[in-house]
């Protein structure tokens, strides 16, 4: 990516998606989590297709405002882990 004109220019054949709207709004202590789809939902099938973006603001100083945006975080394990690990008991 390029910085020129003030817009982020990106490679081509590349595409952007970008948030659209709020959808669910966390006060988390000190920051504000912000879930906000790429695409306007305006039924339940809108919720399948398409990214859903985090996006966490917080402010590190005064008059400076983090803003983190994330696509994919990663997943929560399903179940604690083993303690015999993979292979079992013996």
């Amino acid at each position: 990516m390029k910085f020129k004109d003030g817009y982020w220019r990106m490679r081509p054949g590349v595409r952007g998606d970008y948030a659209t709207a709020a959808h669910d709004v966390t006060a988390l202590d000190g920051s504000l989590r912000v879930l906000a789809p790429t695409r306007e939902i305006t039924r339940r099938g809108n919720t399948i297709d398409g990214p859903v973006l985090r996006v966490d603001l917080s402010s590190p100083m005064p008059d400076v405002i983090r803003v983190r945006t994330v696509h994919f975080a990663g997943s929560v394990p399903d179940s604690p882990p083993s303690p015999y690990g993979t292979t079992g008991p013996r």
